[in-house]
């Protein structure tokens, strides 16, 4: 006996204490101060074309630098990882957002959509998904990261464990109805 309750070494362990529980970022000062913004493609990768000519490149550096101007008038710090026409790698900017200790890093890219009977602007951000369409997409826009398909476990282990969903859910809403 323990107490006033039979002890049975078979029985399996009772439970010592509740479970924790998730504590609410809401506790902490975990503010967004320092966004990186990652325009893609560049230099002579050139992403998607119009009929016109017009290239993805040119068309997400112009919306990096506006935004940048919007996320600096509000008192957010934004770093750029380009601010000219040159390919920067995937592992390359990844490398900076971590060695500036970025909040938050947003990667912009304005897609072909073949069928012509739909149109529209798609936000994504960095979580787990089981939508085939955006693993396919995701695939091509990493197809020329500069990492090595064994590569990238790591590095989304990386990302998700200091990754702010909620934040990161929340600014790419925001950019989805701006657009």
């Amino acid at each position: 006996m323990i107490g006033d309750v039979p002890f049975d070494p078979l029985a399996p362990p009772a439970r010592i204490a509740t479970p924790p529980r998730a504590i609410a970022p809401s506790l902490f000062d975990l503010r967004i101060k320092r966004v990186v913004i990652a325009p893609g493609h560049g230099g002579d990768d050139p992403g998607a074309r119009s009929r016109s000519g017009l290239e993805e490149k040119d068309v997400t550096l112009d919306i990096a630098l506006r935004l940048r101007g919007l996320l600096s008038a509000a008192g957010f710090e934004v770093v750029m990882t380009r601010e000219r026409d040159v390919f920067i790698s995937l592992r390359d900017r990844v490398r900076l957002a971590n060695r500036i200790e970025g909040d938050l890093f947003m990667s912009i890219h304005v897609n072909s959509i073949p069928q012509p009977t739909r149109r529209g602007v798609e936000t994504y951000f960095l979580g787990p998904t089981d939508d085939p369409h955006v693993e396919r997409l995701a695939g091509a826009e990493n197809s020329a990261s500069g990492y090595a398909l064994a590569d990238f476990r790591t590095l989304l282990e990386r990302v998700y464990v200091d990754m702010r969903s909620d934040e990161s859910r929340r600014l790419a809403d925001a950019v989805q109805h701006k657009l």
